[in-house]
């Protein structure tokens, strides 16, 4: 195996690696924006030991930038 390329390996049943990044929603298994829904969170997590630099990025309106995101401090809790 090499790095920067990808390996798809046969699994008995579906499977849940996500690699070096955990992605994680509220409920179901994606973010579903309605009419009503206007805040879902999404939790992205470094799975290594190693810095990991992630971008996010609005792709059906990216003019609109309207992403947030907190952050778990020690002290103060999530900001």
């Amino acid at each position: 195996m090499q790095t920067g390329e990808a390996y798809w390996v046969y699994t008995q049943g579906p499977s849940d690696y996500q690699a070096p990044l955990g992605v994680q929603v509220d409920t179901g298994n994606g973010l579903d924006f309605g009419v009503e829904v206007g805040t879902l969170n999404l939790k992205l997590s470094n799975l290594t030991g190693a810095t990991k630099f992630v971008a996010v990025q609005n792709l059906i309106s990216p003019a609109d930038n309207a992403l947030s995101y907190s952050q778990f401090n020690p002290t103060n809790g999530i900001q």
